[in-house]
Order: C-alpha cells, then structure tokens, then sequence
C-alpha cells in the first residue's frame, strides 16, 4: 500500500514540475533613452535645448502563424490498390494519382472552371476531336 501511495505522489510531482515548465513567456520589458533636440526662439535669439528621456518599451512575442494544410493519409498494407493512372478503378486511386501527377489542365476549387497547370493554353479544332496544348516554358520535362 505504502509502495502505491509513493508511486501515485512521485507522478504528482513529475506532473507538477511538467507544468510549472509550461508557463507562459512574461512580456520583456526594455528600456530605452531617447534624445530630442529642441529648438527654441527666445527674444530673436535661437537657442538649442537637449532633453533626454527615458521611455520603458513592452515586447511581447508575436504569436506563429500556421497555416493549416488538409492531410491525406492512405493505409499502405491494402490501399490504394494501384497508382497507375492507366488501371485505376477506384476513388482511393484515383485521389492518390490527383495528389501526385499533375494534368495539363486543373479544376478550379471555387469556380469549378478549366484552368492551365502544365500547359499554358490550348486550343480544339473546328469539332473538337484534335487538341493542341501549348506547354509552359518553366518546368524542366527531362532532368538530366
């Protein structure tokens, strides 16, 4: 019982020490010495005063900006059954091969409108059965 009781207080103590670490930052406190230089016109005559003052400055951290980026995550051992692009049947596939080749044209998240992504432009003949896409000039298609 006693070996209990020691067990339960030294987690206590352990928490309680954890947390004491996790307190906030105080705000630093900075002081700085300004110097103005005043000018004054007493009876036609100009005459140069310099004032010094002390000013305390509170600094306080900026808190970190983290944009939030949606994860995806795929279970390895069965899922996705395929990453070809050419044998995919399946959404699971079909959201993995989206997330990794990138398609001469893009689907506007918002507008749901046709957009480039590694071509420029295109265009269709007069009953749209030949396509010509103009790639861009920015992205090496060969690495050697």
């Amino acid at each position: 019982m006693k070996k209990n009781i020691s067990i339960v207080f030294a987690l206590l103590v352990i928490t309680s020490m954890v947390l004491a670490a996790c307190q906030p930052a105080e705000p630093e406190t900075v002081t700085v010495i300004e110097t103005v230089i005043v000018t004054e016109i007493v009876e036609g005559e100009t005459v140069e005063i310099i004032k010094t003052q002390v000013v305390e400055v509170v600094v306080t951290p900026e808190p970190e900006v983290i944009e939030e980026v949606p994860t995806v995550y795929y279970n390895w051992g069965t899922e996705p059954p395929t990453a070809d692009p050419g044998l995919t049947t399946d959404t699971t596939s079909s959201s993995l091969i989206g997330s990794i080749f990138t398609g001469l044209t893009d689907t506007d998240e918002v507008t749901k409108e046709v957009v480039p992504a590694l071509a420029e432009s295109w265009e269709g003949n007069e009953d749209s059965t030949v396509w010509t896409f103009h790639l861009r000039d920015d992205i090496p298609w060969v690495q050697y």
